[in-house]
């Protein structure tokens, strides 16, 4: 998911959840907010993040700051990467390595790179999967 999207997607969820934080909310503020979950959440896997929005609507009554998000992002991608490296078609030799980087990575700030390219990759093998896949309608 583009980027911009991304924060578009994200925001939209929080002024339905939060409605009385934006209505106090001056436009240059907007564009403050805007401009820093860019910078802050721009770079996340995009699925880990929509499931950090759905466990912090939940539980959060008040509107989340950054380090909230942050923090439980990182709980959600480590158990988001653990399901997907799990629950892959691909043929995954370092299913184990993996995992064990999920998880360290999960304590640290981010996530490198080189892990991240393998997850999107995972991804996107996941995804090509479930195209093959006949919906039940098709038989």
């Amino acid at each position: 998911m583009e980027q911009s999207k991304l924060i578009s997607c994200v925001i939209a969820k929080l002024k339905i959840a939060y409605p009385y934080y934006f209505n106090k909310l001056s436009k240059e503020d907007f564009v403050g907010m805007v401009t820093m979950y860019q910078e802050y959440l721009g770079n996340l896997n995009p699925n880990a993040l929509m499931m950090t929005f759905k466990k912090i609507i939940k539980k959060e009554e008040y509107m989340p700051s950054i380090p909230t998000i942050l923090n439980t992002y990182r709980k959600e991608a480590c158990s988001y990467f653990i399901e997907l490296i799990n629950n892959t078609d691909a043929d995954v030799e370092d299913k184990k390595y993996l995992e064990s980087m999920a998880e360290w990575y999960s304590l640290q700030e981010d996530y490198p790179s080189d892990f991240l390219k393998r997850i999107n990759e995972l991804e996107q093998i996941k995804l090509k999967s479930n195209k093959k896949e006949a919906l039940p309608y098709d038989n």
